[in-house]
């Protein structure tokens, strides 16, 4: 008996039939990981990136302006969601602030507007130090958006991405808001 099973543990050990199929069991699941991971990223950074383009899109197209109103920014945060696709709109915010700084770098809301949620309302924002030069006027933007990743990984609920926009207004000194 002890013979037998001495043969057959010997005959086992050298037997190389199998090994192939055991390794590529053994690697399938890290590399389907590693194969999903990357789709993953990739989409989070393209995600990232058409948020920042969506960002300098809403403040070129506001800093071209004299005045908004309501129809023009609806229609400007359109122009951004459009800039979104193919990712959802829903999860889009964007806040436009017109700003003031004067001579000594102090900066003042002329207006502000977002498409949900409140409008910045702070009197003295943390403009860039580039920005805060001497009696100038600038257009804000600041876009939020939340990622969700596949639902493959658990682990990983909502990323918030956000990206900033600041420009110069084009065609007046400052661009001003009017209700009609």
């Amino acid at each position: 008996m002890m013979a037998r099973l001495t043969r057959l543990l010997r005959r086992f050990r050298t037997d190389t039939r199998g090994v192939s199929a055991l390794e590529f069991a053994m690697l399938v699941p890290l590399m389907l990981t590693l194969y999903i991971g990357t789709v993953e990223v990739s989409l989070g950074v393209a995600a990232d990136r058409k948020l920042a383009i969506a960002a300098r899109t809403t403040a070129d197209l506001v800093a071209q302006t004299k005045t908004m109103n309501p129809a023009e920014l609806a229609n400007v945060f359109k122009a951004a969601e459009a800039v979104m696709a193919p990712y959802s709109a829903g999860r889009l915010t964007i806040a436009i602030t017109s700003i003031e700084v004067d001579d000594t770098g102090k900066t003042t809301v002329l207006w502000s507007r977002a498409n949900k949620g409140a409008a910045k309302k702070t009197q003295d924002l943390s403009v860039p130090a580039a920005f805060r030069t001497s009696a100038r006027s600038l257009v804000w933007v600041e876009a939020k958006y939340d990622y969700v990743p596949m639902k493959i990984w658990s682990f990983i609920d909502t990323v918030h991405l956000k990206s900033e926009s600041y420009m110069s207004p084009r065609i007046a000194e400052a661009v001003q808001w009017s209700n009609s």
